[in-house]
């Protein structure tokens, strides 16, 4: 595996490169879920190339950019562990430049929904940075993780809009046996902070629950109650965790019926204590 961190220097390893080069991009901190965005990027075939990159362009004020966690060491092992053929870790200079560009991308679509009402800029981050490392790259195939669902949206756009020749594929969110969804923020939990951590997916459960109840029994649910029901459902059993949104959205544009229905996503995010963690299923 070779690890360069240049701009130049990645381009002169892909210029030689003949078969399909296949991307996938992270902020770092590696877990078990993107080992699994690796791994099916292996079983595609081709040439795979990671990269590590915390995006300052993707947090507003007062979020958690310093203490977002950085582990090198151990993002370089996983990703020679699992095959990847170039680990791209760049610094801030390699991708912005002297960080005053003059042009800049703005996302409307999804954007003014769920984790993009109360962040306003962080798409405008995320398409930002994934437009650069695009061009950079100059990927065939990109993997991005369902657990950030809006976010999955959000780079369909980006590469329709843009007419990017670039194949988006969403992988399954994997999990904790107790159901916690795996993200790099995991690691800022306190062991009790962990063992409260679940709640949001058994809501999210919950309201599944109520609507594979609804179509059995042929009711209209509406979404409105079972949104309400399941917020007061979470804070019954952990009344100390802050709830940022539970919602049900349609799954192709994020638009909010009426009544719970099988072409919906439940929607969560959550705060507990300095951590905020999302997390969406299917009600299909």
């Amino acid at each position: 595996m070779q690890v360069v961190q240049r701009v130049a220097d990645i381009r002169n390893i892909l210029k030689g490169i003949s078969e399909k080069v296949i991307f996938v991009p992270t902020m770092g901190a590696l877990h078990a879920g993107h080992e699994k965005l690796i791994q099916d990027a292996k079983e595609l075939g081709g040439f795979v190339v990671v990269s590590v990159y915390v995006n300052p362009t993707q947090f507003g004020s007062g979020e958690d950019l310093l203490s977002y966690p950085r582990l090198a060491e151990a993002d370089t092992a996983i990703c020679e562990k699992n095959g990847v053929d170039v680990l791209f870790m760049p610094e801030t200079k390699d991708i912005y430049g002297d960080g005053k560009p003059q042009i800049r991308l703005t996302i409307k679509s999804f954007a003014d929904v769920l984790c993009g009402k109360d962040r306003p800029s962080h798409f405008n981050g995320v398409v930002q940075v994934l437009t650069r490392l695009f061009n950079i790259v100059k990927p065939d195939v990109a993997l991005f993780g369902q657990k950030d669902y809006q976010q999955l949206l959000v780079v369909k756009r980006l590469v329709s809009d843009l007419l990017f020749p670039i194949e988006i594929i969403g992988v399954p969110t994997v999990r904790e046996k107790d159901g916690l969804a795996m993200s790099s923020r995991n690691v800022n939990l306190s062991l009790r902070e962990r063992e409260i951590a679940p709640i949001l997916h058994k809501t999210l459960q919950w309201i599944k629950s109520k609507a594979e109840t609804a179509r059995f029994d042929r009711r209209a649910l509406p979404i409105e109650w079972a949104e309400d029901e399941a917020k007061k459902w979470l804070k019954t059993h952990e009344p100390d965790v802050e709830i940022d949104y539970i919602e049900v959205l349609n799954n192709d544009d994020l638009t909010k019926g009426q009544f719970l229905a099988s072409n919906t996503h439940a929607f969560g995010a959550i705060r507990i204590g300095k951590t905020r963690l999302i997390d969406n299923i299917a009600l299909d």
